[in-house]
């Protein structure tokens, strides 16, 4: 058992803390400190349709600023047509799967779900026939997790 300072009962109270820290002796509508708090956060997809080049962002404290970064990052990467976010998440995962033959941006599909995992399952499942001239040879070619953070209150 701990050993507690002089004055103060150990009693059911291992951590030795004084009784006025109790909770129960606490004054009358006083609130408890808050403590850290989960920040759920997004990811975004943005493509150029026309080239094929993609930018994404994860870990974005809005939506807004999820599909910006994903933009930019598009836009940065020397394509000229990102003008589309092709998909926003919150935090789950999410997978781009991209057929092996692709029509102007046809059949690329964009997926969420809890995890890498799942995500890949679904997406590759719909990808399946959208490819132009190919029987559905699909490939996840991204995949990334926007998950929460633990931060203050």
């Amino acid at each position: 058992m701990a050993q507690c300072p002089a004055g103060i009962p150990s009693a059911g109270n291992p951590q030795c803390i004084p009784p006025s820290a109790w909770p129960q002796n606490a004054p009358a509508g006083a609130a408890a400190p808050a403590g850290p708090t989960w920040k759920l956060t997004w990811g975004a997809i943005a493509i150029d349709l026309d080239s094929g080049d993609v930018g994404t962002a994860v870990g974005k404290a809005s939506k807004r600023k999820a599909e910006r970064e994903a933009l930019n990052r598009c836009e940065a990467s020397g394509a000229k047509g990102c003008r589309q976010v092709l998909f926003a998440y919150e935090n789950q995962c999410a997978v781009i799967a991209w057929p092996s033959v692709v029509g102007v941006g046809a059949g690329v599909i964009a997926q969420s779900a809890a995890t890498v995992e799942a995500a890949s399952e679904i997406a590759l499942k719909r990808c399946v026939g959208t490819s132009v001239g190919d029987s559905g040879g699909c490939r996840i070619v991204y995949s990334e997790c926007s998950e929460p953070v633990l931060g203050p209150p």
